[in-house]
């Protein structure tokens, strides 16, 4: 009995050695004959833009690129600059002309800190402002993108006080503008004699203020510190002087005072004028600037040149 279970476990064992070698072989040469065999290619994309052959695949289609314009609050302000700068009132203290569109303005930037260092009779506060230029204009024009706003010219101004004032010129619609500057700006507009301003909404006390907005003439918009804007509009419109100096020279005379049109087109065009203190001797005493009349700066990529300036 026992040898007899053992011969069907024998043949069992043998059938299914017999059986997994004929598999084997079986596989083997249908892999042999398939390596034969050329290889399909993968099927190729139909010839045409890459929008049809999404659509073809059912896929969705890729967005457009985004036109930078469509955020702006007044696309024209782009390509407008101002033809002039007669409005600038006389009692400026500073001035400064920068033209953002042009292709060396970056370079005329540059040039125009690293010289104004070395000129001796810039008043404090203003090579102070000089000096720390490209900081306030990257913080200006970066608040300004966020209202909308991508000029090609802007304009600094300090007041007999030092106030700064940023202006630059929007030819679009005034209504329009106001809505928008609201909804993107923590300000309510009101209008005021002469123009429009635009001050700290209370509702919105913990948003980021920009200062005040002056919506001015000749389709001006200006920048100015909290509070003071319909004070300025007065000043940027010549019914009223800047508030008067506090530290030297108060009610000093701008009859025939030069202006900054006089100074050659440059991508950076700076004037002072108007008294201040030049330096603080050992004693605490004050020296202003008084005799040496204003100072004309052009600045290009290539030099900062001084601009012998007569009066206007």
């Amino acid at each position: 009995m026992a040898w007899r279970i053992r011969t069907a476990r024998a043949r069992t064992l043998a059938l299914a050695c017999s059986l997994a070698c004929s598999l084997a072989c079986s596989l083997s040469c249908s892999l042999s004959c398939s390596s034969g065999q050329e290889q399909e290619e993968p099927a190729r994309e139909p010839a045409g833009d890459l929008g049809a052959r999404q659509e073809a695949r059912g896929e969705p289609l890729d967005a457009p690129a985004e036109d930078p314009t469509d955020d702006l609050l007044c696309p024209r302000a782009r390509a407008s600059g101002f033809e002039s700068l007669d409005w600038v009132p006389p009692d400026a203290k500073l001035v400064v002309a920068l033209e953002l569109d042009d292709p060396d303005f970056g370079g005329a930037l540059d040039r125009l800190v690293a010289g104004a260092r070395e000129q001796g009779d810039l008043p404090i506060v203003s090579g102070m402002a000089l000096s720390q230029l490209p900081l306030q204009l990257a913080v200006m024009r970066t608040t300004l993108a966020q209202g909308g706003f991508a000029p090609a010219t802007l304009i600094l101004l300090h007041t007999s006080a030092n106030e700064p004032v940023w202006v630059l010129r929007a030819p679009c619609d005034l209504e329009r503008m106001r809505g928008e500057l609201e909804r993107r700006w923590a300000v309510r507009t009101r209008g005021v004699v002469g123009g429009v301003v635009g001050e700290r909404d209370p509702a919105r006390a913990a948003s980021a203020h920009v200062g005040d907005v002056v919506f001015a003439s000749d389709d001006r918009v200006a920048i100015t510190p909290a509070g003071a804007g319909a004070r300025l509009l007065k000043w940027l419109e010549g019914q009223a002087q800047g508030k008067p100096d506090a530290i030297v020279g108060a009610g000093a005379s701008t009859a025939g005072a030069p202006r900054i049109d006089a100074i050659p087109r440059a991508p950076v065009r700076v004037l002072l004028q108007g008294p201040g203190l030049l330096a603080i001797g050992s004693g605490g005493s004050a020296k202003a600037m008084t005799s040496s009349g204003p100072v004309a700066l052009r600045a290009t990529a290539a030099t900062l040149e001084r601009v012998a300036l007569a009066p206007g």
